[in-house]
């Protein structure tokens, strides 16, 4: 690593981030036919941190934490325009409720092969920079905020819990209900559930991009 390099900022990716967008807004790779997202989204996280690494000096990675930048708290996700989707390594099911904890940088890619002229085409179409609380679950934290409004009683948000399957111990659900009203969560935007692992689909996201605050679109 060259210390003679700046030191890579929030601020800063979000710059290099839109650049990166544009400059891969139509790129071809013939080496890609034939594959799918689980190629294609590591071949462009290693592209873009490849680039980066020319110009700054990266955040040194957390083995625990498993994001991309978490000197910075900034994880990277590439996602195919026809999934929307994600895994991610989650830790608690309050993370539905207030965020995962760190932000996420959102590249949306299109992807069309060309096998006449023996090529991928591949287009980023979105970059979006998502805050931390807005990576809650749009379901959870909608339906915890009604409740608040109306009757926030611990009983009342443990009966929520329940009603939502939010996936929280007994301990911690009433651990959560008693820290929700004094600090109630705001309004998160994915779609959060469980397969083998924790799946995040991104579409509300992308489509209030721009709109609502703490989701800022990059591109």
């Amino acid at each position: 690593m060259d210390s003679t390099l700046p030191r890579l900022t929030r601020a800063q990716l979000q710059i290099e981030a839109a650049a990166f967008a544009k400059a891969h807004a139509h790129h071809n790779e013939p080496a890609l036919l034939g594959l799918d997202y689980p190629v294609i989204e590591p071949y462009y996280l290693h592209r873009f941190k490849t680039e980066l690494a020319k110009r700054y000096e990266l955040p040194e990675p957390d083995q625990e934490e498993e994001i991309t930048f978490s000197g910075i708290k900034v994880d990277v996700k590439f996602v195919n325009d026809r999934l929307n989707d994600s895994y991610c390594l989650m830790y608690s099911g309050t993370q539905m409720v207030h965020g995962l904890g760190y932000d996420v940088l959102l590249f949306v890619y299109h992807q069309e092969s060309d096998l006449a002229a023996g090529t991928v085409w591949l287009n980023i179409r979105d970059a979006i920079w998502v805050e931390s609380y807005r990576t809650a679950d749009w379901y959870s934290t909608l339906s915890i905020i009604e409740c608040l409004e109306k009757t926030p009683v611990v009983e009342d948000l443990l009966s929520r819990f329940e009603t939502i399957s939010l996936p929280v111990h007994p301990w911690e659900a009433m651990k959560l209900a008693q820290e929700v009203q004094k600090n109630p969560p705001r309004q998160g935007y994915t779609a959060m559930g469980r397969a083998m692992k924790w799946h995040i689909r991104w579409s509300r996201v992308i489509e209030e991009a721009g709109k609502v605050e703490g989701i800022l679109r990059l591109k």
